[in-house]
């Protein structure tokens, strides 16, 4: 959270790779909760917003938009969600 956030206000670009960044630590199996983190960047957009340019909202746009893509496919197809994250780290609760 503290890597991905100042880094996704920096240019479309940089948002962009932070939510494959995201997308790539999942993919990795390493041993975090994906949930947790996911969680956390999400539930500080709305503070985010209101101290931030134009500009930087469009940015944070794009990485909340980004994220939340992969989580709608996740949610609304159940064999990406069983191929993807069915035995992920990630997705576990304990």
């Amino acid at each position: 959270q503290e890597c991905i956030v100042p880094r996704c206000v920096l240019s479309a670009v940089d948002a962009t790779y932070c939510a494959k960044f995201v997308e790539f630590l999942h993919f990795l199996q390493l041993p975090f909760s994906l949930i947790q983190l996911l969680g956390s960047i999400l539930s500080y957009a709305p503070y985010w917003l209101t101290c931030v340019t134009v500009k930087e909202a469009h940015r944070i746009g794009v990485f909340v938009h980004m994220v939340m893509h992969r989580m709608m496919t996740w949610r609304l197809e159940t064999q990406a969600y069983e191929k993807e994250c069915g035995s992920a780290v990630g997705f576990r609760d304990k």
